[in-house]
């Protein structure tokens, strides 16, 4: 798991080991000492992936009452928040090709065609995703009874 986070999604090595430790954890909030101990890494490495994975919204910090300690653990509903949900990124995306577009008014269509396809990428994925959401929550209990059934612990 470090490796593709850090190969796939720009992420340091010891932030995708401590997004696979919480990926597979029997609880699935972890401390910083319980991540360290499990990941034989030290807190100081512990605490740099947390804070990354934090900024990346991939986990959350979470407090107990009467412990000063603070525990991490997946945010709900990670791959639909991460994927399905930031349209707030595709609009980001658009609004920075309209821009380019603007500044490049008067130039060939050559020179505009990279920014062309990215407006035009997004807005297309804005305009889709919509149904692709509703459909996830339409299917995806299906989906994970299906996988459930077939990953439980039964050969065959």
């Amino acid at each position: 798991m470090g490796i593709h986070m850090a190969d796939e999604h720009s992420m340091s090595h010891m932030a995708g080991r401590v997004f696979g430790a919480l990926l597979v954890s029997d609880s699935p909030e972890q401390s910083i000492d319980e991540l360290a101990t499990t990941l034989r890494a030290s807190r100081g490495a512990i605490s740099m992936a947390t804070r990354e994975l934090l900024r990346t919204r991939v986990v959350e910090k979470l407090g107990r009452a009467g412990e000063r300690r603070h525990y991490y653990r997946l945010r709900p509903h990670l791959w639909s928040r991460m994927y399905l949900e930031r349209t707030d990124n595709f609009q980001e995306h658009v609004l920075m090709a309209e821009q380019g577009l603007e500044l490049l008014r008067d130039q060939s269509g050559e020179t505009k065609e990279r920014l062309l396809e990215m407006a035009a990428f997004f807005r297309f994925l804005l305009e889709v995703m919509p149904d692709i959401v509703e459909r996830w929550k339409d299917r995806s209990p299906e989906l994970m009874d299906e996988l459930a059934a077939r990953f439980d612990g039964h050969n065959g």
